[in-house]
């Protein structure tokens, strides 16, 4: 009986033993996935421009009178700022893979602003394919070429 006993006993312990260990097994982190168009939130101020117009010239003196900023409001998909001379405004879309579509949907004030790569910007805006942050920075490209630099504000 006792051995009967210290059988059942021993199973019993084994079970139990063995159901913990597989269910501490089967449960894997679920991975949190970051939703890049979140981190658009907000101001950013250009930093860079990098078009064939532009190459070679001082930043400041293409942007003598004011430094383009480009505000984005992810939840309705507007985006404004402004140009290095005019005020924008307009809509972009963001998807999968970090593409990005902006500046084809973008209106603007017409002040008439001599010296400023305002229509750089914007035709640099246009070309944009896609985009990366990085450390508060944010990188937009046309196709594997970074075009504009910005910083957040």
């Amino acid at each position: 009986m006792k051995k009967t006993l210290l059988v059942f006993a021993s199973v019993l312990a084994l079970s139990v033993v063995s159901c913990k260990t597989a269910g501490e097994i089967t449960e894997t982190p679920v991975e949190k996935k970051v939703d890049m168009r979140k981190q658009l939130d907000g101001e950013w101020v250009l930093n860079s421009i990098t078009t064939p117009s532009t190459a070679g010239k001082d930043f400041k003196a293409l942007f003598s009178m004011k430094t383009p900023t480009l505000n984005f409001e992810v939840k309705g998909n507007k985006v404004f700022g402004n140009d290095g001379c005019n005020n924008i405004h307009g809509s972009f879309e963001v998807k999968a893979g970090n593409v990005i579509k902006l500046g084809d949907k973008m209106a603007s004030t017409m002040m008439f602003c001599d010296g400023v790569a305002d229509r750089e910007f914007m035709d640099a805006l246009k070309s944009t394919t896609n985009y990366d942050i990085v450390d508060e920075k944010l990188v937009l490209r046309s196709g594997d070429i970074i075009v504009l630099t910005f910083t957040k504000k």
